[in-house]
């Protein structure tokens, strides 16, 4: 693995844990993801897709779709969703922190930053935020 991947990779461990630290209830996103990765992408795509007709404004639902397109490397759509989160929930910095590893798993990091600096303006407490934009810088 050569440094830029281990690197990233940091990125991404410490992206992980200021989730968890930023949105009490992520164990339940991450249960949820494990269990729709169980049960294929594509079907809890569809299920949460439908769900989202029926209630668009599941904060939730968005940040679920999201996390699951990234995983799966569509980014584009990641981003859509996350999007959503924050239009529904601007206040949120869970939403920015979301969309920026979006961003820079997409390459972004322009982006990327942004959004972490916005999480900061949002949670000013989360001093973990802070190491987390000085990665991505």
């Amino acid at each position: 693995m050569s440094g830029i991947d281990r690197h990233l990779r940091k990125k991404l461990i410490l992206s992980a844990v200021l989730v968890f630290m930023v949105n009490p209830s992520a164990h339940a996103h991450t249960i949820d993801q494990n269990l729709a990765r169980c049960e294929g992408n594509e079907r809890a795509l569809q299920d949460l897709s439908r769900y989202i007709t029926l209630a668009p404004r599941d904060v939730r639902a968005f940040d679920q779709r999201g996390t699951i397109y990234a995983s799966t490397g569509n980014f584009e759509r990641a981003i859509a969703n996350f999007d959503e989160v924050i239009r529904l929930a601007p206040e949120s910095a869970a939403g920015f922190v979301n969309r920026g590893q979006a961003y820079a798993k997409a390459g972004n990091w322009t982006l990327a930053i942004a959004d972490f600096d916005q999480a900061i303006r949002l949670r000013p407490d989360m001093a973990l935020l802070l190491y987390v934009r000085g990665l991505a810088k």
